[in-house]
């Protein structure tokens, strides 16, 4: 999909305004001036950076999205982008990828979704690599100490396969969208705080969102426990839309973001938990793996 970063974190904000407890009840939407909607379309650099994720380092704001090579930009006031290195300038998708040598059609030659983190002194982004309509997917994984491309240490490393998806996939999941959460201080965690454990939040489409963990020293190796966390009632083939999953953990509660539908017709829906893995429920108390959520947007 194709996304106007502003208008993706205005569904964030209005999930506080919505759900989340009154930290951010002093935030009004007549607080936010939207000018004219034409003028605040995105500048050229960003029009075809679907997925984003972002991150901060320096005075540098720094966004990357789906496209050959995962491309990206940067900024020192999130206003005015420039270009930079994609992750993999030589390379328009990895080739370790089982989906590289039959990905000629359906966007096979582009990396979806990626998402970044930092972890210690690492910089860690999970991207996935499929095609349209299919459950044969991979999410791999590359790994920077820095993201300045004017750096001497600069460059991106592939660390290869974490977690895949095969045709008919016993485990009911697609193995796109990923996104690392990080445990810290307060949190509850799968029952219990575990300061700096690595958790992988996946899935689109068939059996729909799913989490494990994964080796905090890697950024690897997920658990054989994988946990299904929200559903549409589909375990085989594509079926109604669910993807694209975000966790924040807000005074007590994480709060599951998914996208719901597809294209025009997409839409941000959130429940939530006082445990990681669950079970998230919707103000009514009704779980996310019958469908249930608070629709945002």
């Amino acid at each position: 999909m194709q996304v106007n970063p502003r208008l993706w974190l205005a569904g964030i904000f209005a999930c506080g305004l919505y759900f989340l407890p009154s930290a951010y009840d002093r935030l009004f939407a007549a607080e936010i001036n939207w000018g004219n909607p034409e003028s605040a379309r995105p500048p050229a650099v960003l029009q075809n950076m679907g997925d984003p994720t972002i991150i901060k380092e320096g005075s540098w704001f720094y966004m990357y999205g789906s496209g050959s090579g995962i491309p990206g930009v940067r900024s020192t006031n999130l206003v005015n982008w420039v270009s930079i290195p994609r992750v993999f300038p030589s390379n328009d998708t990895p080739t370790w990828s089982p989906i590289t040598p039959i990905a000629t059609t359906n966007a096979g030659n582009e990396i979806w979704a990626p998402q970044i983190t930092k972890y210690g002194s690492q910089y860690r982004m999970y991207y996935s690599h499929s095609t349209i309509g299919s459950q044969r997917s991979v999410i791999g994984l590359a790994t920077a100490s820095t993201l300045d491309p004017t750096s001497g240490s600069y460059g991106w490393t592939d660390q290869g396969l974490v977690l895949e998806s095969v045709i008919d996939d016993p485990g009911g999941y697609n193995a796109i969208d990923p996104k690392m959460h990080v445990e810290v201080a307060g949190e509850n965690g799968a029952g219990g705080n575990n300061v700096n454990k690595n958790w992988l939040f996946w899935g689109s489409y068939w059996s729909g969102i799913f989490v494990t963990s994964l080796n905090r020293t890697a950024g690897k190796s997920p658990a054989l426990g994988k946990y299904q966390l929200a559903s549409r009632g589909q375990t085989n083939g594509p079926g109604p839309g669910i993807e694209g999953p975000t966790v924040v953990w807000r005074n007590g509660y994480y709060y599951l973001f998914v996208s719901y539908d597809v294209y025009e017709s997409y839409n941000v829906r959130v429940s939530r938990s006082t445990n990681l893995t669950g079970p998230y429920v919707d103000r009514q108390g009704r779980s996310m793996t019958n469908g249930f959520a608070v629709v945002l947007s």
